[in-house]
């Protein structure tokens, strides 16, 4: 087996960086298929895609390589995980991100969605707003589809609104929840891509076992809680219903104990009128 240099920003990256672009967020057997077909049209199908740990490392490589080269854009391919499982495997994405959008204003924020009308971005808020103002972080189908009437850009009419939202969730900004029961919740995508967005308009609560300083770690829109200690998780951070929290002989549940967080300034609230 000739090993495989990803390093050096190539044909490679660049066939991979224009899939990417086409897609926004890729996961599971499309990540592989993007890069397997990348790699055989620049380098040749030398690489055991059979083999999980050769070809991971180098997909991460080959991420890490495009990302020194977007960096002077203010672009980055980051990783998202479903936080609605507890395995990660079956459920990582890699998300094509716009970083500077975030730095400016609320506005810019939905520079990422290009394809979408300004009546549409507005409803975008108002369906955002009201998941994240619910304590479980999602609302009804039904419930979203009334939220239309709320947009001033122009008069949405019904059909108007289910076809934003079926956008939404083709284009997996948004995501229907599998139980069948018409949950709207927010995706995987808008969660890497509007992570500062969120933070900014939000209280966003972080994850205890996340990398960094416990109660510093990664945002949890949908988190399980301790119901003793009060600590955050993702599902996939934990192994069991027993907290993690060596302090505490509590149980996780399921978004227990968990308050209204909707929390914005004045100036988000003129922003985004």
């Amino acid at each position: 087996m000739v090993e495989v240099t990803v390093s050096t920003y190539g044909d490679l990256h660049r066939v991979f960086l224009q899939g990417m672009m086409s897609r926004g967020i890729a996961g599971g057997k499309d990540i592989k298929e993007l890069f397997q077909t990348a790699y055989e049209q620049s380098q040749g199908p030398e690489l055991d895609f059979e083999n999980k740990d050769i070809y991971v490392k180098a997909l991460v490589d080959t991420i890490k390589t495009i990302n020194k080269e977007l960096d002077s854009l203010g672009m980055a391919i980051v990783k998202a995980i479903d936080e609605d499982y507890a395995m990660r495997g079956q459920h990582t994405y890699y998300v094509l991100v716009n970083r500077d959008d975030h730095d400016v204003g609320e506005k810019l924020a939905f520079k990422a969605m290009p394809d979408f009308a300004p009546f549409e971005l507005e409803y975008t808020r108002h369906l955002v707003d009201h998941i994240m103002d619910e304590e479980e972080r999602q609302i009804e189908a039904i419930s979203a589809l009334h939220l239309a009437k709320l947009v001033k850009a122009k008069k949405m009419k019904q059909s108007e609104g289910e076809a934003t939202l079926d956008k939404l969730v083709a284009k997996k900004w948004l995501k229907r929840n599998e139980d069948g029961n018409g949950f709207i919740r927010l995706a995987p995508r808008f969660i890497a891509e509007m992570g500062d967005f969120l933070d900014r308009r939000y209280r966003i609560e972080k994850c205890y076992m996340c990398p960094g300083a416990r109660g510093s770690g990664k945002r949890v829109i949908r988190p399980v809680v301790c119901s003793d200690c009060g600590q955050h998780y993702h599902r996939y951070c934990i192994k069991s219903d027993a907290c993690p929290n060596k302090k505490c002989r509590g149980k996780v549940q399921d978004g227990a104990g968990r308050k209204r967080r909707h929390a914005r300034s004045d100036s988000e609230e003129e922003d985004s009128n």
